[in-house]
Formats: C-alpha cells, sequence, structure tokens
C-alpha cells in the first residue's frame, strides 16, 4: 500500500508529464503553422494605381515652385493658401494634349511657350531625353492603367501640367512686377544633357525617384519573404522534435500505466487469495 504522500507524489508526477506532453504537442501545432504560413507566403507584388496619392504629393508642382522662390515671396505666401486641383482620374493623353497644357501654363505664367510639339518629343523621346527609367519588377506592360509606367507617366504628367495652371496666376503677377528674376530664371532654365526646361525635368527626376523608392520598398518585402521561408526547416525540426518528445512521454507514460495497473491487480488477487486462506483456517473441521 502507498500512503498519501506517495500518493500525492505519483499524482504530481502523472499531471507533470501529461501537462509537459501537451505543452510539447502544442509546440508541435504551432511550428507546423508558422512553417505553413512561411511556405503559402504569396509573393509581394505593388499595384502601382494604389501608389497614385503618393507620387502626386511627390510631383506636386508646389514643391518645385516653392523650392526656387524665395520663402517670403508672394509667390509662396499665395502657394501655401492655394488649394491644388484634387479631382485626379486616370488620363491617356496624347503629344499634343500634353504640348497644349504645358504651353497654357508657360502662356499664363510668363508669356512664354514651346515653339513646336517636336521640341516637346524630343524631350520625351528624343536620343538626348529627359533620362527617366524604372524597374520592370513594379511594371505591368500588358495594363491599361496606372500599373503600366508608360501609362502612369503620361497621366501624372497632363495632372501636372493642369496644377501647374493653377498656380500659374501667382507667378504671372509676380513676372508683371518684374519680381524674383532670378527664380524665374530657374523655372524654366535648361537642364541636364535634354537641356528640357527645369519645371519639365524636375517632373520625370522626382518621379523616378519615387518610383525607385517604391521598386526598393518592393525588394524589401520579397527579402523580408525569402527570411520567412528560410525558417521553415528550421520550424519543421521543432515540430518534429516537439512532437517526437509528446510520443516518447506518452509511451513511457503509457508502460508506466500498464505497470502500475498490473500491480495493482496482483496486489488485489493477493490480497483476495489471503482472505480465502484466512476464510479456510477460522472455519471449524467437520
Amino acid at each position: 500500500m502507498l500512503s498519501q504522500t506517495e500518493h500525492f507524489f505519483v499524482r504530481l508526477l502523472r499531471n507533470t508529464v501529461i501537462g509537459t506532453a501537451g505543452l510539447a504537442l502544442l509546440v508541435a501545432a504551432f511550428a507546423l503553422c508558422v512553417a505553413a504560413y512561411a511556405y503559402l507566403s504569396p509573393e509581394p507584388t505593388i499595384k502601382m494605381t494604389e501608389e497614385v496619392g503618393r507620387l502626386r504629393k511627390a510631383t506636386s508642382p508646389k514643391n518645385f515652385v516653392s523650392k526656387i522662390f524665395p520663402a517670403n515671396s508672394s509667390v509662396n505666401v499665395g502657394i501655401a493658401k492655394l488649394d491644388e486641383p484634387n479631382n485626379y482620374k486616370f488620363r491617356a493623353p496624347t503629344d499634343e494634349e500634353i504640348f497644349d497644357r504645358l504651353n497654357a501654363f508657360l502662356g499664363t505664367s510668363i508669356g512664354g511657350e514651346i515653339e513646336q510639339i517636336s521640341q516637346l518629343k524630343e524631350w520625351l523621346y528624343g536620343s538626348d531625353s529627359i533620362e527617366f527609367a524604372w524597374s520592370n519588377a513594379i511594371d505591368d506592360k500588358s495594363a491599361n492603367n496606372e500599373n503600366n509606367i508608360d501609362k502612369l507617366w503620361r497621366s501624372l504628367l497632363i495632372d501636372y501640367a493642369d496644377r501647374l495652371n493653377a498656380i500659374a496666376p501667382l507667378l504671372q503677377k509676380a513676372d508683371n512686377e518684374k519680381l524674383y528674376p532670378t527664380a524665374f530664371d530657374q523655372l524654366t532654365a535648361p537642364t541636364a544633357r535634354s537641356n528640357a526646361p527645369a519645371f519639365l525635368y524636375w517632373y520625370f527626376s522626382t518621379l523616378q525617384t519615387e518610383l525607385h523608392n517604391i521598386d526598393l520598398e518592393l525588394n524589401k518585402k520579397k527579402f523580408e519573404r525569402e527570411e520567412l521561408r528560410a525558417t521553415i526547416p528550421y520550424e519543421l525540426a521543432v515540430a518534429g522534435g516537439a512532437y517526437g518528445y509528446f510520443i516518447a512521454i506518452m509511451f513511457l507514460f503509457l508502460i508506466v500505466s500498464i505497470e502500475s495497473s498490473a500491480r495493482h491487480i496482483a496486489e488485489s488477487q493477493r490480497r483476495l487469495s489471503n482472505a480465502e486462506r484466512s476464510d479456510k483456517q477460522g472455519s471449524p473441521s467437520a
């Protein structure tokens, strides 16, 4: 017979074994879930339609104009109060439409113009065109919306021209008053090898930088996904080890339980035999 203290420790040991086995099973299940998540995690992609707001903010003509005019100038004071057109929608403008909108800006602001559309085409597509490139990883060439970068830059360019026209009256007023001649020179200064006017070159340069940043962010997400997938062998090893521990513990617990039950049965039989023997010895003889 086991004493009460012995029974207590036996129960404690049994509960501890069952608890650690259950914990091992939970660890194995969790590791398998992590491995499955890592394996099934989708390839990171980018939709440029979702980045239009960010790109419009980066290429706002306010950013360019406020940079070349003095901080306390009437132009910058007016720009700070000006609400830009916010009714963007995807468009596929022709070169002629872009040419007309840019000339509308130049005509209103400084009384100038791009003389011929061929000059604009030279800046956009010529051998010495404005430098503008992007990664194929963020470009869906089959798309008919902003996910196609060729269509994206044209849509954003006509939008940029519209927003330039919103600023044009402020520039016109300053130009009529002969203010800030250096800033006006910088506005249309021939820039880089293309000799494109600065306001047009800035648009492409800024857009290119922002597209490059988006590509870097996409590459970072892809790297993080590869790092996650690299943990799959480790997670499977943890799951296998934890499950193996669970099986081993339960196997030992089964053996101990069988041994305990056998001992209990043997003890019961021994008591029964002793009781029968005592009964025979104590019965009166015939």
